[in-house]
């Protein structure tokens, strides 16, 4: 087993100290890059969803309003029901 001098110890648990001191410097800015990229995905989501129902409503208030039966609530409606039937279906119960 080695012996170390008390400066010798000194000198390695302050590298030590040093080390754990980037370490944390480097895991905070980590961790704030993360929260910074998990807004931009927020705001991105948010943004799309807007304009998505933005979109919807131009179009009922044109297409769905001139050809009802191309209404995209009408659609959206026709294709939840065929889910449901298809998810009794495959879990076997009967309608």
């Amino acid at each position: 087993m080695k012996i170390i001098k008390r400066a010798e110890y000194e000198g390695l648990v302050k590298k030590i100290k040093s080390q754990q001191e980037e370490l944390e410097k480097q895991i905070k800015a980590f961790y704030q890059k993360t929260l910074e990229g998990n807004k931009a995905v927020t705001n991105l989501l948010s943004s799309k969803y807007k304009n998505e129902k933005a979109l919807k409503k131009l179009y009922n208030d044109t297409v769905g309003k001139t050809i009802p039966s191309l209404n995209l609530q009408a659609i959206d409606k026709s294709i939840e029901d065929i889910q449901e039937k298809a998810i009794i279906l495959l879990k076997g119960e009967k309608q």
